[in-house]
């Protein structure tokens, strides 16, 4: 006895056999997770900056460099804030999908000359704007690892140690001995792009910074020639699941 079997004619001319797949696509379907049967995760990451005498910074620096969780430097760091011997800087929070790109920015536009063109009839610079920002913009991509226990961070950082300042400089008038003052803009910027492991719960230090003589402050509550440090913190969130 001939069996009869459906077919499918593709716009190429290939000819499928949709009884032999439907076996294929029931199994598949089954093989499935049930979306309420396990929870989503998704990361909260934090990083924090505080400014510490560099003598103690350095101290840390060096006692964390082996440790792979380095929440207790933070609790020490936090107690001296409270003894006014350090001084709490910034936060930058992130909430991400499992995966997923997130990126937060704590800024200010600042307006720079970024060229000149030389005008020949009125023999004069005339300058070219641009927008910047400065502040704070913490980017990451985290992962949960496949062994569903270690953290794969991938992050890029740009902190403003200080605000931008605005410096004056003589450019040359095209081929005359004449010069002209100009407005510069001076940022400090540091930048931090890196890929590590991490447990959930964990504190790493990520970054350790110079800050401008600019930005450092006088009198009873200033931190001492200043460095300033920052962590960054991983916790892992499920939502939802049975």
């Amino acid at each position: 006895m001939t069996s009869k079997r459906s077919l499918f004619v593709l716009a190429s001319g290939v000819t499928v056999a949709i009884a032999a797949l439907i076996p294929a696509l029931s199994q598949s379907q089954e093989e499935k997770p049930d979306p309420g049967a396990g929870a989503l995760e998704q990361l909260s990451l934090r990083v924090e900056m505080y400014d510490l005498p560099a003598a103690e910074a350095l101290r840390i620096q060096q006692d964390v460099s082996i440790q792979p969780d380095q929440t207790e430097a933070v609790e020490e760091i936090l107690e001296m804030v409270e003894a006014g011997e350090a001084a709490f800087v910034t936060s930058a929070p992130l909430i991400a999908r499992n995966g997923n790109r997130a990126k937060f920015e704590d800024v200010e536009v600042v307006p720079v000359i970024v060229d000149f063109t030389w005008n020949e009839e009125a023999k004069e610079l005339v300058p070219k704007f641009a927008d910047r920002v400065a502040g704070t913009v913490f980017e990451v991509d985290p992962k949960v690892s496949d062994d569903g226990e270690t953290l794969d961070i991938n992050f890029a950082l740009e902190h403003h140690t200080g605000k931008p300042v605005t410096e004056t400089i003589l450019v040359p008038l095209g081929d005359s001995e004449k010069s002209r003052e100009v407005s510069v803009t001076r940022f400090f910027m540091k930048k931090v792009t890196t890929r590590l492991l991490i447990k959930p719960g964990a504190s790493a230090l990520i970054g350790a910074f110079e800050i401008p003589d600019s930005e450092t402050s006088s009198g009873e509550d200033a931190v001492p020639d200043p460095k300033r440090l920052a962590f960054l913190r991983v916790e892992v969130q499920s939502i939802g699941g049975k």
